[in-house]
This record gives structure tokens, sequence and C-alpha cells, in this order.
């Protein structure tokens, strides 16, 4: 909800955003884990906090 809050305006917009970006990371978190033998859930956990470090400093960097 943080990620996508950056982005959306409206409730609807929000949770359409997040819905996208949350099966996005799923899906890549436990691609990543199978191919790394790590545990699914905390591959999930560390790629949503690169998501989100990336995108907190996106909008700094934009921002000026």
């Amino acid at each position: 909800a943080l990620i996508s809050s950056q982005f959306g305006k409206s409730f609807n917009s929000v949770l359409i955003i997040g819905s996208i970006i949350s099966l996005f990371t799923i899906v890549i978190g436990i691609v990543s884990a199978h191919l790394l033998g790590t545990p699914a859930g905390s591959t999930i956990v560390v790629i949503y906090s690169i998501i989100l470090i990336g995108v907190m400093g996106g909008k700094k960097v934009i921002k000026g």
C-alpha cells in the first residue's frame, strides 16, 4: 500500500496499482527464491524492500 500510494491519487487507483505491484513482487520473489535456494517469504520481503527504496529514492531525485 505504501508504494502504490506514491503513485495513485484515488482509492481505486491505489488499490489497482497495489495489486499489480504485489503480484509482480510475489512472482519475482518466488522465482528468485527457487533459483537462489532461499526461503520464498524472506525473498519476497527483500524484493519488496528494494522496490520501496527505489520508489522513495526516485521520487526524491525527481522532485529535486
